[in-house]
């Protein structure tokens, strides 16, 4: 098959990197019956000094035509090259951007893997390191803060600087899909870091997240496959507190009885008393939910005692259950964000 390949070698260790790169892809050609048509592309600091601008309408043009994009390194050193002397829309990053967002890249993958030749050239001390690693890490693209408004001006005689933080649940929903996507074809396991203890965008991400992760639930048995493994069965001192172990918390929702013995089965049927589970029944309507008749109540107690009675016909020994009366306006947090 014939394929066209833009070739972007950008600046720096660029050209040396790409120029390797296209010996692997003739190798390939050689070996797969392939054919590759390379067309130059300029971006970033060669384009500056060739066009004055980091990116031009052509070579988006020239980089959509193309069956595939490869591309080197962009820029250069900020205290010394001219190209930072010019404002932030003309410097060679600044082309990077702008291709991500005409080629719609929104998806990262960096994948991380530890070659026992190069063990001994990683930071982690060999107790983490143990057999060694094999992940894919994925970045958002094209959202957050590279593509939010940003200025550096003067506010009562001091210089500040402001760079907005936005995504909207379509940008975080298709990321949150290809990360699972690509965990099924893995091991299963999906970690989604966010600071949603304080940023807003952060709670946004962590809710589509979790939407998604609904429509994946081999992804959610397999964290708990993890968590068992690392932990394993609870073990507790003489004095009763846990030293290690992994507890489940599952919290009863009203008129859901059926997913909450789904859950025991699921849980029971894979780890026996392996696994300790916690069933909470303080489940508290918050006024955001006083417009959904399923949930703006609180669980009864025939709702608890249903689950509770199937926990201990299934044989659950390992477990905590607790008392009625928890589902009291006293167990909700203030949310005034006090002590972050």
């Amino acid at each position: 098959m014939e394929y066209k390949v833009g070739v972007i070698s950008g600046d720096g260790i660029g050209p040396e990197i790409v120029s390797e790169a296209k010996k692997v892809l003739d190798r390939i050609s050689q070996v797969y019956g392939h054919t590759f048509h390379y067309e130059d592309i300029l971006m970033g600091g060669c384009s500056i000094d060739a066009t004055g601008v980091p990116l031009t309408d052509e070579a988006i043009a020239a980089a959509k035509a193309s069956d595939a994009v490869l591309m080197g390194s962009i820029g250069g050193n900020t205290a010394t090259s001219p190209w930072y002397k010019l404002a932030p829309e003309l410097r060679p990053e600044a082309g990077l951007l702008k291709l991500r967002k005409s080629l719609n890249l929104f998806a990262n993958l960096r994948p991380a893997y530890l070659y026992e030749e190069l063990k001994a050239a990683c930071p982690l001390r060999d107790d983490i390191i143990g057999d060694g690693f094999d992940m894919m890490i994925m970045r958002e693209l094209t959202g957050g803060l590279y593509f939010g408004q940003r200025s550096t001006e003067e506010v009562d005689g001091v210089l500040t600087a402001h760079d907005s933080l936005t995504y909207n649940e379509n940008e975080i929903r298709r990321i949150a899909k290809r990360g699972f996507d690509i965990a099924m074809k893995r091991r299963k396991k999906v970690t989604s870091v966010d600071k949603a203890n304080v940023l807003d965008s952060s709670r946004l991400w962590r809710k589509v997240v979790e939407e998604v992760a609904k429509d994946y639930p081999e992804v959610a048995r397999s964290a708990i496959r993890e968590m068992m493994k690392a932990a394993g069965t609870c073990a507790y001192d003489e004095d009763g507190y846990i030293q290690k172990g992994v507890i489940v918390r599952h919290l009863i929702l009203p008129g859901h009885t059926k997913n909450s013995i789904a859950v025991l089965d699921e849980l029971y049927g894979t780890y026996g008393d392996d696994l300790t589970i916690s069933l909470m029944n303080q489940y508290t309507p918050l006024p955001q939910v006083r417009n959904i008749p399923d949930l703006n109540r609180r669980v009864t107690k025939r709702e608890y005692e249903k689950v509770l009675d199937h926990a201990l016909d299934l044989g659950i020994t390992q477990g905590f259950f607790q008392e009625g009366g928890t589902a009291k306006e006293s167990f909700i947090p203030l949310f005034d964000y006090e002590g972050l």
